[in-house]
């Protein structure tokens, strides 16, 4: 059974790429453009990891990941930040909200796919 991805981007091209991405590599694929719905389909849909970006109207990226974290029916879903925000401190924050790893755009299509193979892999132990 394939593995599935919630990705929560309000860019609906960089959602498009990725998705693609993802199904051509075996992966079920859900997405939403903004916090609210992203936090909907985490609980409703509960997939296997989850794709965050940062920078999203209203609630931002940091505040989902919390959130999610907080809920007992999220809180051990893996979360990737995939963000144009690459400075220490905002990675600190991220890492400490609960996100597994960091991941900066632009970035490498194929470090991305190790990463989230990686993090399956060790949600599954």
């Amino acid at each position: 059974m394939p593995k599935k991805i919630l990705i929560i981007d309000d860019e609906p091209d960089s959602v498009e790429v990725l998705k693609e991405r993802l199904l051509a590599n075996n992966y079920d694929v859900l997405y939403a453009y903004n916090s609210k719905t992203g936090i909907e389909k985490a609980i409703l849909q509960k997939p296997d990891l989850i794709i965050l970006d940062i920078l999203l109207p209203g609630t931002n990226g940091m505040e989902v990941c919390q959130r999610l974290k907080e809920n007992p029916k999220t809180k051990d879903i893996p979360i990737i930040f995939l963000t144009s925000l690459t400075n220490d401190d905002v990675v600190r924050e991220g890492l400490e909200k609960g996100a597994c790893y960091f991941v900066s755009k632009p970035y490498d299509p194929q470090g991305l796919l190790f990463e989230i193979n990686m993090i399956l892999k060790k949600s599954r132990i």
